[in-house]
């Protein structure tokens, strides 16, 4: 961290302590939970860390509007526990990456997870965090504090700046007050697992499910001493997801042993998945591939046999763990298929861009931070 460590209780202390940066010439790094501070590598040097732990707290939630409004260092522990007296959740199923990244689980925050833009499994079914990201208060790199978007969904006027700052990893503003939409807990959770098959089988099942009207909001295949597991998930009212269950099942015994498990199983695996817990406590460079989902599965096909895997979105999101000296070109392998890899824990080279997106990027942060105060890494998701 920084040498000094802040932690303002609003916006304008936080703007205060931005400003005197400025005028001093500091840097500042932002700092919420920490759950994701080694991601993507680590931050140039800070004069100045602003710690968000003390802009916390329930500003505003209202269940039957389904809208909550809360200062952005609120943890998402906090969050998930009183949206759960009312059945509901944040439908975008935020990530808790401390431990993957060499800290402690239940430190994520809420401004953390909407600034990273990061999603979990359920993303191929309710979208990204950014699509549920309503509005924010925040503090720019020129010292100055402002709003965007609102506490409602449908209030679009002008530039949709949440969309803007989802993603953006500190680099553009510092979010103090976040509104965000939730949604509904389902009733029932039914995990549909095909188990042993071929990799040849495996891929044959995730295409035939997900082809299917089955409303699946998980779709997962990970490597197993004996094949592979495909899991797939699926949600909503007690007799729906019985009748898509028995469909699915139906679907996948061509290619193999199938599985229904129940709802407990369910929230465990599909919460392990989001954090990545299979490779999280292994040795070696952890990358992220972000393809076609429709490609996904060559990408697993490139990688397997030489690397540890996880293939999750159906494809669209390849977890891949390689040892310090593996020689898979994963960058090329992502290019090859129209995504993109990025190296998220080891030793972390500059992320390269293409011309036109670096000079985009370069132009909308000179518009929020001119003075280049945040020393936030380079915006990866």
């Amino acid at each position: 961290m920084g040498q000094r460590i802040e932690s303002p209780t609003g916006a304008f202390e936080a703007a205060e302590l931005i400003a005197g940066a400025v005028a001093d010439g500091q840097r500042i790094e932002i700092i919420g939970g920490g759950s994701k501070r080694g991601y993507g590598g680590p931050a140039p040097g800070a004069d100045l860390t602003l710690w968000t732990a003390r802009l916390g707290g329930i500003l505003h939630y209202d269940p039957q509007e389904m809208v909550l409004t809360a200062g952005a260092g609120e943890k998402l522990s906090a969050i998930d526990a009183l949206l759960a007296e009312h059945n509901q959740m944040l439908g975008f199923e935020p990530p808790d990456f401390g431990a993957a990244f060499g800290g402690e689980a239940g430190e994520t925050t809420l401004g953390g997870v909407l600034a990273a833009n990061l999603s979990g499994p359920r993303r191929i079914a309710s979208g990204a965090a950014r699509d549920h990201f309503l509005g924010f208060e925040a503090v720019s790199g020129k010292g100055q504090i402002f709003k965007a978007g609102g506490k409602v969904f449908k209030n679009v006027t002008g530039f949709d700046l949440p969309k803007l700052m989802a993603g953006s990893w500190g680099t553009l503003a510092l979010l103090t007050e976040v509104t965000v939409k939730v949604v509904p807990k389902p009733k029932t959770t039914t995990t549909v697992i095909l188990r042993g098959a071929s990799f040849q089988n495996a891929t044959g099942a995730m295409t035939r499910a997900m082809g299917q009207p089955l409303a699946v909001s998980g779709a997962v295949m990970l490597p197993t001493l004996k094949g592979t597991q495909t899991a797939f998930r699926l949600e909503g009212f007690g007799p729906s997801v019985e009748v898509r269950a028995e469909r699915l099942a139906a679907q996948l015994e061509p290619f193999g042993e199938v599985e229904v498990r129940d709802a407990a199983f369910s929230e465990n695996f599909w919460r392990d998945i989001g954090r990545v817990a299979p490779l999280a406590s292994e040795p070696g460079s952890l990358w992220r591939l972000s393809v076609p989902p429709a490609t996904g599965l060559d990408v697993v096909r490139a990688v397997d046999g030489a690397a540890a895997w996880i293939a999750d979105w159906a494809g669209g999101l390849v977890w891949v763990l390689a040892a310090p000296d593996a020689t898979l070109d994963l960058p090329a392998i992502a290019a090859a298929v129209g995504g993109s890899a990025l190296k998220v824990r080891g030793e972390v080279s500059e992320v390269s861009r293409q011309p036109a997106h670096a000079a985009l990027s370069g132009l909308v942060r000179a518009a929020f931070d001119p003075h280049g105060v945040f020393a936030s890494r380079a915006m990866v998701a």
